[in-house]
């Protein structure tokens, strides 16, 4: 808890020493510490999770990639005779 300065007058209005003031302030600024460093350890975990998701993502689109899913198949190219008779016949019909 973070001490306000209405809860620091108060104190003193009260009699409060300096040394408990002291001491109220320090333990105020430690349970803060506490609270940043847990917030920060939460937010790290956060990350590392996104970062191996996105690894995983990743790895998997490079593995589609290989297996052409989702891809037409390339026309398989004909032999360069294949396609200049095929040409021909079409061009010359003598029969």
């Amino acid at each position: 808890m973070s001490l306000s300065p209405a809860i620091i007058d108060a104190l003193v209005a009260s009699g409060v020493t300096v040394e408990q003031l002291a001491a109220a302030v320090k333990a105020g600024l430690v349970e803060q510490s506490a609270r940043d460093a847990a917030a920060r350890d939460e937010q790290e975990a956060r990350a590392a999770a996104k970062r191996e998701a996105d690894r995983d993502r990743q790895r998997r689109s490079r593995e589609n990639r290989g297996t052409g899913i989702g891809r037409r198949k390339p026309r398989a190219a004909a032999p360069e005779a294949d396609r200049h008779t095929a040409s021909r016949a079409v061009h010359c019909d003598t029969a």
